[in-house]
């Protein structure tokens, strides 16, 4: 038996026969992507503490593929319910419980690049890890600008597909060029997930719409002085919603996402050279009209 086939038999009968099967670790999930400041936030979702020994991540760019975290950087690690894990991939993590840096998690690369708005992929791993089994795989996202299909970011994505946590390998969460944070909106713990699970949001928007407006200073306004996430007018993901918010929405005020549109300019490049080669055809046959003329 191939030595590869028999990994991934080993692996399906010990998630088969312990109490580690997909569903409770299946309940850390990928929560936000913060690409401004280099942020992963990991959140359980579930009922029970999940300890995070031996998980890791996998990341992909245009530049970059499979990129892991080592096996070791999460061990003594664990998430109690409704608690989240931030990753800072910029290495400044303060001195807090629910924060690491990246740098614990690999020496030198741990991550493709930097987070940007894409295309980008992620996978979240939890032992026994064998990448090539998406049975695997707690939790995968991918996101590119205007949601563009990208054959080398998508690694691993067809492994997500397999495994039930991603609906189709083809599927980008779709962010415009001034993108800065990305949220799942499912808080339910589902582990299937694809683009519509996702929104996006441009500096000073609060409702993911992709227009910083008077619907994000309804929403500011009516949650001012609480507690709460983005899409109640946490602006600043700071956890309060306060002036700094205002402050942020005043800055951003009638600013609109833009998304460049691939298709139609590849159109327009078509059609522009169509015309010249319509030109070009019109002017030789004048030159040689002309010339038999003589």
């Amino acid at each position: 038996m191939p030595h590869h086939v028999l990994r991934l038999l080993v692996a399906t009968i010990v998630l088969l026969t312990t109490n580690a099967g997909f569903t409770a670790p299946r309940d850390v999930q990928i929560r936000s992507i913060n690409i401004a400041d280099g942020l992963i936030e990991l959140h359980n979702f579930g009922g029970e503490t999940e300890m995070l020994d031996g998980w890791r991540f996998c990341s992909h760019d245009q530049q970059q593929i499979r990129v892991y975290t080592n096996g070791s950087g999460l061990n003594g690690r664990q998430l109690s319910p409704g608690d989240s894990l931030f990753v800072h991939l910029t290495n400044d993590a303060p001195d807090e419980t629910g924060h690491i840096n990246a740098s614990v998690l690999g020496a030198g690369i741990a991550f493709a690049g930097v987070l940007d708005t894409g295309p980008y992929g992620l996978q979240l791993f939890f032992p026994p890890t064998i990448f090539e089994n998406g049975n695997q795989i707690a939790d995968h996202l991918q996101w590119s600008v205007a949601g563009q299909d990208n054959g080398i970011a998508d690694e691993r994505s067809d492994e997500a597909e397999a495994g039930n946590v991603w609906t189709d390998q083809s599927a980008w969460i779709s962010t415009a060029q001034e993108t800065f944070y990305i949220l799942l909106t499912d808080a339910t713990g589902a582990e299937l997930h694809g683009p519509s699970d996702y929104l996006t949001f441009i500096p000073g928007d609060a409702n993911g719409d992709g227009a910083v407006d008077l619907d994000d200073f309804s929403l500011l306004k009516t949650n001012f002085g609480t507690s709460g996430d983005i899409t109640q007018g946490d602006l600043n993901v700071d956890g309060s919603i306060d002036l700094s918010d205002f402050n942020q929405l005043k800055i951003n005020f009638g600013h609109v996402a833009s998304v460049p549109e691939p298709s139609s300019l590849l159109l327009a490049v078509d059609s522009i050279l169509m015309l010249i080669g319509i030109v070009c055809m019109a002017q030789f046959s004048e030159r040689k009209r002309h010339k038999d003329a003589a």
